[in-house]
């Protein structure tokens, strides 16, 4: 008993700050993007959108998957980690020369000379951040997560400070790009100043090939994912202006700070927590249920929310100049309700080691995801958006297929888990929608009244229901608030 005891409080302090290393730096990436949107021009995000794809899929080609397998292995040796450390780097040097050398490609392919430099430039993260997957890998698996929460936030603030002093002194997207890099490497100075792991092993290519069973797999579904969730920028940048690109890519990194704080904390904390329980299915589902029915309510609470609040948010925010993203940022907030769970579901196959039956879901939702992008590419840029309800509807159904077959996940303890966070926010959303119809003349003031609205209906939907469907949210909640009391108290 007392060994769960403790090891339910490391849980929980390792969700604290997976917590701070999520919201703490997106919340300053949003203030941040902000200002930026008041200074830039939508242009000038969407040069930047462009080059999302070929970013993105080349660190995911850095990495390899390399990392998530020193997480999911419980047992590396030093030549392992070693020899994934020197491999890392190797990849990451050779990516960002590729990217230079497809540059003028990507520039023709667009129409846009600029993005040659840009490119070129953005590419030297690749090598900088080589240096430091394997700490960061390490640090996880051991969820030493106030450690990571301090470096992200570090880096994060410089980030910031370079993009915004760039962007004042006129520099237009290359404070994008300057951003970018001086966050890179200060993130790596730091988990080189804080781990204590140095690559002292050898090289040895057969351990790669012992590794490469299971990150090649996952390598592959990181790729699809990233074509997947890319191909709505390159649909736009390709068939309609820079300007709408730039509305869409504003509309989606906004959207993704309720969603992507619950996503990277339950990734942070959960994959290494579900590989320790990989070979305890009971233990696993139950503690997947769990975390299911807390999370859910604070992702889909979340992205209702800011939905509700969309219209006088972005020109409160960012002037009048973002209101064609208003539309945009609704839709998604939509698509990304279930997007932590849905995802949860792929980490627990991961967890156990099924990164080929992951491989096979993302290959199935990827040739569904081209197939009703490019049909809803006709309609106009809304409705690819609206495609993306859809498309994370159906992703939602094959990804929890398997769990339903191995771990006895049935389709009625689904809707126990889910329905109720969708009724009750559904509701809220109706009627502080309703509440906040009548006309005000300031965007403040409507945003206010709907959010009181909506928070007072969900809060009160919980404490209704708490002993029937959120006995869990309900305990966690009262726990944390005690502890918040109890530190006051004793201040």
């Amino acid at each position: 008993m007392c060994v769960d005891y403790e090891a339910m409080i490391s849980v929980k302090k390792s969700f604290a700050w997976a917590g701070v290393e999520q919201f703490a730096p997106k919340a300053i990436q949003i203030v941040v993007s902000i200002l930026l949107a008041r200074i830039l021009a939508p242009a000038d995000f969407g040069l930047l959108g462009m080059l999302a794809l070929f970013m993105a899929a080349a660190t995911v080609f850095a990495d390899s998957g390399l990392s998530a397998s020193l997480v999911q292995n419980q047992k590396t040796t030093r030549d392992d980690e070693t020899s994934v450390f020197y491999i890392n780097i190797v990849l990451g040097f050779l990516l960002a020369l590729l990217l230079c050398a497809i540059s003028p490609f990507v520039a023709k392919f667009y129409g846009q000379d600029l993005l040659v430099p840009l490119l070129c430039m953005q590419s030297i993260s690749l090598p900088i951040s080589s240096f430091a997957i394997v700490q960061g890998a390490i640090m996880t698996r051991a969820m030493e997560f106030r450690a990571i929460a301090l470096i992200t936030l570090a880096a994060t603030l410089i980030t910031g400070a370079v993009g915004l002093g760039m962007a004042y002194y006129g520099c237009g997207v290359w404070s994008l790009i300057g951003a970018s890099l001086a966050g890179n490497i200060t993130r790596v100075i730091l988990y080189w100043a804080v781990s204590s792991w140095r690559p002292r092993g050898k090289l040895r290519i057969s351990n790669i090939r012992s590794i490469w069973n299971f990150s090649s797999f996952l390598l592959y579904c990181q790729l699809i994912g990233i074509v997947y969730q890319n191909m709505y920028s390159v649909i736009i940048g390709k068939f309609y202006s820079v300007n709408s690109l730039g509305y869409y890519n504003r509309a989606n990194n906004l959207h993704m700070l309720p969603a992507g704080v619950m996503s990277g904390m339950i990734g942070k904390v959960a994959f290494p927590l579900f590989s320790k329980m990989q070979d305890d299915k009971i233990r696993l589902l139950a503690k997947m249920r769990q975390l299911i029915r807390i999370s859910l309510m604070c992702s889909a609470a979340g992205m209702v929310w800011l939905a509700i609040i969309a219209d006088p948010l972005i020109p409160l925010l960012m002037t009048d100049k973002w209101l064609p993203a208003v539309p945009l940022l609704r839709v998604l907030c939509y698509s990304a309700m279930i997007f932590p769970i849905s995802s949860m579901f792929l980490m627990v196959l991961q967890a156990q080691g099924h990164s080929k039956l992951n491989f096979r879901l993302e290959s199935i939702k990827m040739v569904i995801g081209v197939i009703v992008v490019l049909c809803a590419a006709q309609f106009g840029v809304l409705a690819l958006v609206w495609s993306a309800v859809g498309l994370r509807i159906v992703a939602y159904f094959i990804n929890v297929w398997y769990h339903v077959k191995f771990l006895g996940y049935r389709w009625r303890d689904q809707a126990f888990d889910i329905l109720p966070t969708f009724a009750i926010c559904g509701v809220a959303a109706y009627l502080s929608w309703q509440v906040a119809l009548f006309e005000l003349s300031s965007p403040l003031l409507l945003m206010i009244i709907r959010s009181i609205a909506f928070m007072g209906v969900v809060v009160s939907g919980v404490i209704l229901l708490r002993k029937v469907f959120f006995a869990d949210l309900w305990e966690q909640g009262s726990e944390m608030l005690r502890h918040g009391l109890n530190k006051l108290h004793r201040a």
